[in-house]
């Protein structure tokens, strides 16, 4: 096994047996279903949360393996076999589910898959009425209990005809993290209510720019960290004719990210980077990233320089946005229904799972009555923003966040338009060089698409 799946699979550990948490006897479930639960993911995260939040479930930790960039494991639920494949190159993922979902009816019950794992880029291909492949919550029996879940989150994976096909666990919602250190320096406060003020529109973020510059400090580490909060709520990018329509928003982040290089108020590091994870350190000179919870949990909790402890706050920033995020589906043609829905129901719906999953990870989790009980606990504090209540200042911009608008083709074209401007960033390329590098691979990706 190699270090990249070394390193996911060093935490699978096995669990004992409890009662399952959605209101079916699951015993019953063992007798009259399947035999083989299939689930499709493209990363391991669900691997761990089942061991930890699903009651019943057990892994077998010796079973996984990688062969050909796929990663497969085995646990059990009851008398029922868990089989894992884990793929997490996005195309060789794809080929393998969509192989599997359309050709189901050629492939026995213990073959066919049973829950799968998707994306926000792919939402919208696998939740369709007309494709037919995940089922909705009203066919798993769950749908009553959904509606806790942060709109955004329904909305993206809802069919034409208004019927949800996926359910999320995780709310990919970011916000504004800031150095505090930094923020008493310039300002002499880190209140993150009156920081709140100095971040809390795209053009005072110009002044605050400066006045950083000026106290030494740089806004951001690189361009990329103002895309996704810039564009936000965009408009489709192809419009009724199959054209391609660049955003405003994403013309806007170009000139005034190029603005703000030029006047060194940004630096020139790509997000997730190593170079971009050592400005976290406490002698950076970064002030401010966009970050979800889960990313802040990941850089700043797992990640970041030890110096950096305690040395970050949170606060809403110029706009809500979403930035990734994982969804679960509950394939059409399974034998595993009601336990593929009692899974999906306790990952999603129970409450008590949700908030216990949101304390010990610290990542806001998809349910608004738990959070809501988290972000009023006046004894709650996360220790990776030295104690503040990270959850109020996330539900609120899980709140406002919106997805209702959004198209096939606008994630996957916002991301190759920001793929594409990188070199220009970086000074390898003309301004122009990166439009028509974006219009070529957007064409490339969907060659029936007009350019301009």
């Amino acid at each position: 096994m190699n270090a990249f799946a070394t390193v996911l699979l060093a935490g699978i550990t096995a669990v004992t047996m409890n009662p399952g948490t959605a209101g079916f006897d699951l015993a019953d479930l063992f007798r009259s279903e399947g035999q083989v639960l299939n689930i499709c993911c493209f990363d391991l995260d669900l691997v761990p949360l089942m061991e930890e939040y699903y009651p019943g479930y057990a892994s077998d930790a010796e079973s996984w393996q990688e062969e050909d960039g796929m990663l497969t494991g085995r646990g059990s639920i009851g008398e029922t076999e868990v089989r894992w494949v884990v793929i997490p190159d996005s195309r060789q993922y794809t080929d393998y589910l969509d192989e599997r979902l359309i050709g189901r009816d050629s492939l026995s019950p213990d073959e066919r898959v049973d829950i799968f794992m998707i994306d926000a880029d792919s939402a919208t291909k696998y939740c369709s009425a007309g494709a037919d492949v995940a089922l909705t919550m009203e066919d798993l029996g769950i749908a009553d209990g959904t509606t806790s879940q942060y709109r955004f989150t329904r909305q993206l994976v809802s069919d034409e005809d208004g019927f949800q096909r996926a359910v999320s666990w995780n709310v990919p919602c970011g916000a504004f993290v800031y150095r505090k250190s930094a923020a008493e320096a310039v300002w002499g406060t880190s209140e993150p209510e009156l920081i709140e003020l100095k971040v809390a529109a795209w053009p005072i973020l110009q002044n605050t720019a400066a006045e950083l510059r000026k106290g030494g400090y740089r806004l951001f580490a690189g361009p990329d960290a103002a895309y996704y909060p810039l564009i936000g709520k965009s408009i489709p990018w192809v419009d009724a004719e199959g054209t391609i329509t660049i955003d405003d928003n994403a013309v806007r982040w170009v000139r005034e990210m190029t603005e703000a290089r030029d006047a060194g108020y940004i630096g020139n590091l790509e997000t997730g980077t190593l170079p971009w994870i050592e400005t976290l350190g406490k002698n950076s000179d970064v002030f401010g990233y966009f970050m979800t919870s889960e990313e802040a949990a990941e850089y700043i909790g797992r990640d970041a320089p030890a110096d950096s402890a305690g040395d970050f706050r949170v606060c809403r920033g110029p706009s809500s946005y979403m930035n990734g995020g994982r969804w679960l589906c509950a394939a059409a043609g399974t034998d595993n229904r009601n336990l593929a829905a009692d899974i999906l129901w306790t990952f999603t719906c129970d409450s008590e799972v949700m908030t216990r999953m949101s304390l010990e990870t610290g990542m806001i989790t998809n349910n608004s009555a738990a959070m809501d009980q988290i972000r009023t606990d006046l004894s709650y504090g996360n220790p990776l923003f030295g104690g503040q209540n990270d959850i109020a200042v996330y539900a609120a911009a899980a709140a406002a966040c919106d997805a209702e608008d959004l198209t096939y083709y606008d994630r996957v074209l916002s991301e190759i338009f920001l793929e594409a401007y990188r070199p220009y960033f970086s000074g390898e390329i003309e301004e122009e060089e990166a439009l028509n590098a974006f219009y070529r691979n957007a064409v490339e990706r969907y060659p029936y698409l007009n350019e301009r």
